[in-house]
């Protein structure tokens, strides 16, 4: 007899298999595209940060009539000075070849009227590169939510609908094996693919950040201040997720649930049964009771936070209704075992 755990795992590899393109495939197209914009970006930007050399030498060999206008301005908006000059080179009895070279911007200009930044104004999460990495996270989130909408309106549904779930009744696995299966695999496997691509992701957007200001600075010291946390890059990809799914557990089950039961459009009733309460309870109750747990089962981390310290600080404020939520989430699954013990028709 096989083991129990190789039949899990058949069944996970099953799953990746029919889902290959939106597990794997997916997730690494998006991160090939990011990461050739943000080396290509490093490379190509790191070239016209220098004025002399870089911009102002194409706008003044190729754009000669150009009217370039240049206006600084403080952190309040004041505009602290705006000149518009035609950019051409100066006649050399304007400014001597000396004068020219040994002008630097930064040496040469004062603001006396600027905020100085407090970087302790902010979270942890922005400070540095951060918040771009956060935000690469929240991109492939996105990508995963859209994804996990089709998967599982479809999990139990495609079987039914092309008579394949007759073979797998013949199989020695139960209904139930077969629906826990499918929530672990959308709720902690295709999530674990995801983050391991993007912190794969996020550290080759760093090594960009690095590679530009090797370019730019000749102070070793100053390129290694770009701001890089591996520890909180991690936690934010990695442990969040068993966190997430904790909270968004519920919708799972429901998702599961409602491809189980029906009979035509899944992601109909999937949507369309919550939305039809919502709106019953508004216009009999004038409440908005449910609508506020359906709020309370998605993961949002709050807007100072990272990704890991928000789903923290949301099971902190209401870890008790995320407990009754799971509690929801198991009902919810063994219905559908036993809805799909019964329903084999499309």
């Amino acid at each position: 007899m096989r083991p129990k755990g190789m039949t899990l795992l058949s069944l996970l590899r099953r799953e990746f298999i029919e889902y290959r393109g939106s597990f794997v495939m997916a997730p690494l197209a998006l991160a090939a595209v990011i990461a050739i914009v943000s080396i290509a970006g490093s490379i190509f930007a790191s070239q016209f940060t220098d004025w002399e050399e870089g911009l102002g030498w194409v706008v003044l060999n190729h754009f000669p009539d150009a009217d370039v206008q240049i206006e600084i301005q403080s952190g309040n908006g004041s505009a602290l000075e705006t000149g518009s000059q035609r950019w051409a080179e100066p006649p050399a009895s304007a400014i001597s070849k000396t004068e020219a070279e040994e002008w630097r911007f930064e040496q040469d200009w004062r603001f006396s009227d600027l905020e100085p930044f407090e970087s302790s104004d902010r979270g942890p999460a922005h400070d540095g590169i951060q918040g771009a990495l956060d935000a690469l996270n929240i991109v492939f989130m996105l990508v995963l939510s859209m994804i996990t909408i089709n998967y599982l309106s479809g999990a139990l549904f495609n079987d039914r609908k092309d008579r394949s779930v007759l073979f797998w009744r013949s199989m020695p696995v139960t209904d139930l094996t077969e629906v826990l299966v499918k929530f672990a695999t959308i709720g902690l496997a295709v999530p674990l693919v995801y983050a391991a691509i993007s912190f794969s992701l996020q550290l080759i957007v760093v090594a960009a950040g690095w590679l530009f200001f090797a370019l730019r600075v000749s102070d070793a010291g100053q390129v290694a201040s770009i701001g890089f946390d591996f520890g909180t890059t991690l936690a934010n990809t990695f442990l969040a997720w068993p966190l997430a799914l904790g909270i968004v557990a519920p919708v799972y089950a429901w998702g599961l649930l409602a491809s189980t039961w029906a009979s035509r459009s899944p992601a109909l009733l999937m949507f369309g049964v919550p939305l039809g309460v919502v709106i019953a309870e508004s216009v009999l109750l004038n409440s908005s009771w449910f609508i506020t747990r359906i709020v309370h089962s998605l993961p949002g981390a709050r807007s100072d936070l990272g990704w890991f310290q928000g789903m923290l600080a949301q099971w902190a404020q209401s870890g008790v209704e995320q407990l009754l939520g799971l509690v929801v989430a198991a009902l919810l699954l063994a219905l559908a075992a036993r809805i799909r013990r019964y329903r084999l028709d499309g």
